[in-house]
């Protein structure tokens, strides 16, 4: 059992190495251009397990298009569903898995919902962000975090108060011998110690 003291200053540790890390993934984002909602996106082709690169394709496949269009990838894909052309696209780029077709469909309507195409959204809309992705079909509870904590990390949308772990970071946190996780980080510090562990 390691001593409370040498968890909390682990702890503090953990939050500050997963802010350094996320300033530098913030600056990556910057530079390649990418916006909240096509960082959202991208964990639907996260969805199956494929990997990195399946989902990195597929998001360049509809980037290229929503820039042939003039439109962002938020506005290009809402023109598509609200044309009934969503299904369409999906099959034109290869998407057949209807895991990841739900979670595009319901990623776009709570996108379109909380008006996280346009805006950045407050504290009250996070809350529901994180609350509604748990109905969206395809996304997972990790994906569900991975999406909040990007948005946090990445953008600097505030923190739901209600924000936790999921349960696989929570199993690191316990490895690395800090038994009692949830009374040492509050719902501000669950993006950076899962940056913090992240190749762990």
């Amino acid at each position: 059992m390691v001593r409370r003291d040498i968890q909390e200053r682990m702890a503090k540790w953990l939050i500050r190495i997963g802010k350094e890390r996320s300033t530098a993934w913030a600056c990556f984002v910057k530079l390649r251009g990418e916006n909240p909602f096509a960082n959202m996106l991208l964990k639907a082709f996260l969805s199956p397990g494929w990997g990195d690169a399946f989902a990195g394709a597929k998001l360049a496949e509809i980037e290229f298009r929503a820039r042939r269009a003039g439109k962002s990838i938020f506005e290009f894909l809402n023109e598509q569903d609200q044309k009934g052309q969503l299904d369409k696209l999906m099959d034109e780029i290869g998407i057949t898995h209807e895991m990841i077709r739900s979670a595009v469909r319901g990623l776009l309507m709570l996108a379109r919902e909380l008006g996280l195409g346009a805006k950045r959204l407050d504290r009250s809309a996070m809350a529901q962000l994180y609350e509604r992705l748990r109905d969206v079909r395809g996304i997972g509870e990790k994906l569900r975090h991975f999406i909040i904590y990007d948005l946090i990390r990445l953008y600097d949308f505030p923190s739901p108060e209600n924000l936790g772990p999921h349960e696989q970071l929570l199993e690191k946190l316990r490895l690395l011998g800090i038994s009692e996780p949830e009374k040492l980080f509050g719902p501000e510090d669950w993006p950076y110690v899962d940056a913090a562990l992240w190749d762990l």
